[in-house]
């Protein structure tokens, strides 16, 4: 499994040309199952680590710059999703 954040076609397609040349395969071409995901933040279009691996990790969009918090809460009431979790998995 890789997750490459921040990685996409541009990217790709960069990285190939400048080391194979463009019409060559990339590595990523040898892989048998490959998938992308769009992840976006509640409000806005440009997303950061921390909410694209909660995204990803999740289902749920967050905020941007944050990680595992839950969007229903207010700013100020910010709350980590895992120990929510973990709480209510031992209690």
């Amino acid at each position: 499994l890789v997750i490459a954040d921040g990685f996409g076609f541009a990217h790709m397609t960069a990285a190939r040309t400048v080391l194979h040349g463009i019409n060559a395969p990339s590595v990523w071409d040898r892989f048998g199952h490959v998938g992308w995901q769009r992840t976006h933040p509640v409000a806005g279009f440009l997303i950061d680590s921390a909410a694209a691996a909660t995204a990803l990790a999740t289902g749920t969009a967050t905020r941007y710059g944050t990680i595992g918090v839950a969007v229903a809460l207010k700013e100020a009431d910010f709350a980590p999703i895992l120990p929510m979790s973990v709480r209510r998995l031992w209690t």
